[in-house]
């Protein structure tokens, strides 16, 4: 998740958002940069999704229509098509604290243009951008190889430095060295993967989950069990989240290859359920299989709830960021795995997390809440923050209060789960 300001929280969890910014910085192939704002954007989404176990590649992807009056932005889709192939695009999104004020701003990521197109209307653009790992699709070149996974890692970062179409010569990451120098994988002759497909099974094989960070570096991460001091309240849902159930899993297998063999790894955890398999051609080592079952386990066992909903989104939110959604009856733990986020004048979306923790009920009288509901909490808030910090009611905004109580009840709730 993004580092942001005490203001950039405080306007997210109020109900009314103040004026909003977005910036589209495109770096062409001719050299000029345009620079796109609020103004000028007609729609704006971005869709990322990704898989707790690393099961499928992560992929994040933004499309935008923006205006293009007297062909400003030199588009000709006869000639010049080519000066925006592969193009850099650098995202900026903001809040205004007042009247003449700066902006509040954080990176939206980093992209590269990989489709334009020309509308029905002459005076607009279309365009679609990707992160680096949507043009990582090469076969990987190998020889028969048995080596630890960051050695692999960097051979396969290496040969996409190489490859003319993917849009950088220089390619940034940010992984666990150590960690990865104690995985041993191996790559056969004859294995045919993309560029990109080898850093998931990498990732999978490490337990972790693969992405791309907002400065446009790939990332490979443990998810963290803990959720961070955020939560998705029913202030800024516009509907109540929904809550749907995977297959219960009981017992994982993680399929690995040792000498001519298969040999099956089973964890059988509470022995109810079904089967999960989990196949990584790459996996060499005994002891990493285990590794992979044990936090299989914990993931899909506690993780079959899947809660989605609709809200005014906070643009910080990163996938596989750990954070709590308030329900109608419950309050959930859970790593996000999608996100759908839609800019027009402010910002909504749709979220997906699977849950890390068993749900707290807030009907429950909590022995760590001094014995109260977390209605009863949110009453006693009140009188305190307004008899200790305002006075009286009538000195605070309803938006003031209510962030303030979601602020304090975000890190009790935090504190609970952990």
């Amino acid at each position: 998740m993004q580092n942001v300001s005490a203001y950039w929280k405080q306007v997210n969890a109020s109900r009314m958002c103040p004026q909003t910014s977005m910036t589209i910085d495109i770096k062409r192939q001719d050299g000029k940069h345009p620079v796109i704002t609020r103004e000028d954007v007609i729609s704006f989404t971005q869709e990322i999704n990704g898989n707790s176990l690393s099961g499928v590649i992560t992929s994040n992807r933004i499309t935008f229509k923006v205006k293009n009056r007297d062909n400003v932005l030199d588009y000709d889709s006869v000639n010049n098509n080519d000066i925006y192939a592969n193009a850099k695009v650098n995202l900026t999104y903001g809040f205004k604290e007042a009247i003449g004020a700066d902006y509040d701003e954080i990176s939206g990521g980093v992209f590269y243009v990989s489709a334009v197109e020309i509308p029905s209307r002459n005076d607009q653009l279309s365009f679609t951008a990707k992160d680096i790992l949507g043009f990582m699709t090469a076969k990987y070149e190998v020889q028969y190889v048995k080596e630890n996974a960051y050695s692999i890692f960097q051979n396969v970062i290496s040969q996409a430095e190489r490859d003319p179409n993917v849009p950088v010569s220089e390619i940034e990451y940010v992984v666990n060295r150590d960690m990865m120098r104690s995985v041993l994988l191996r790559v056969k002759s004859g294995d045919s993967y993309t560029l990109s497909e080898m850093l998931q099974l990498i990732a999978s094989a490490c337990a972790c989950v693969l992405y791309v960070d907002r400065q446009g570096r790939i990332a490979m991460r443990k998810i963290e069990e803990t959720p961070e001091q955020y939560t998705i309240t029913n202030t800024v849902q516009y509907e109540p989240c929904k809550l749907a159930y995977n297959d219960r899993v009981g017992n994982i297998r993680v399929n690995y290859e040792h000498g001519t063999q298969y040999v099956e790894t089973d964890n059988r955890g509470t022995g109810i359920g079904g089967l999960q398999t989990i196949d990584n051609p790459l996996l060499y080592d005994y002891s990493q299989a285990q590794i992979i079952c044990s936090d299989a386990l914990k993931i899909l066992t506690v993780g079959r709830r899947m809660i989605s909903g609709k809200c005014r989104i906070d643009p910080r939110l990163d996938i596989f960021d750990t954070i709590i959604v308030e329900g109608e009856e419950n309050i959930f733990a859970g790593v996000v795995v999608s996100l759908n986020l839609s800019f027009n004048g402010s910002w909504t979306g749709n979220f997906r997390i699977q849950s890390t923790a068993n749900p707290i009920r807030k009907d429950l009288r909590i022995i760590d809440l001094c014995g109260m509901t977390i209605a009863e909490l949110e009453t006693y808030m009140i009188y305190q923050l307004c008899s200790e910090d305002f006075g009286n009611l009538n000195t605070i905004s309803d938006d003031e209060l209510n962030y303030l109580i979601t602020s304090d009840l975000s890190l009790i709730l935090y504190e609970d789960f952990n």
